[in-house]
C-alpha cells in the first residue's frame, strides 16, 4: 500500500506491449505507475489500434494494472495495493 506520493514509482520507459510476466515483475518490484507512449509516427489507424490493443491488455490483467488518467487515479490505484 502507498502512503504517500514519495512511494509511488514510475516506469517512463515502458515496453510497447509487455507480456504478463512483465506486467508481474513490475508489480512484484513495486512499480506504481508506467507511463505509455501510444503513437510516434504512427497514423491515425495504427494509433487506434495501439490503444486497443492496450485497453484488451488492461482489461486482460486488472489484477496486476488499471488505467490511470490523472494524479488523483495514480495515488487511488497505488494505495489499493
Amino acid at each position: 500500500m502507498t502512503d504517500s506520493i514519495a512511494d509511488i514509482s514510475i516506469d517512463a520507459l515502458c515496453i510497447p506491449f509487455p507480456a504478463r510476466e512483465i506486467l508481474q515483475r513490475w508489480r512484484s518490484g513495486n512499480v506504481s505507475c508506467m507511463h505509455v507512449t501510444l503513437a510516434i509516427w504512427e497514423d491515425s489507424r495504427e494509433t487506434i489500434d495501439t490503444i486497443g490493443r492496450w485497453n484488451r491488455l488492461i482489461a486482460e490483467n486488472t489484477d496486476l494494472v488499471a488505467q490511470a488518467t490523472s494524479g488523483d487515479d495514480i495515488l487511488r490505484i497505488a494505495g489499493s495495493g
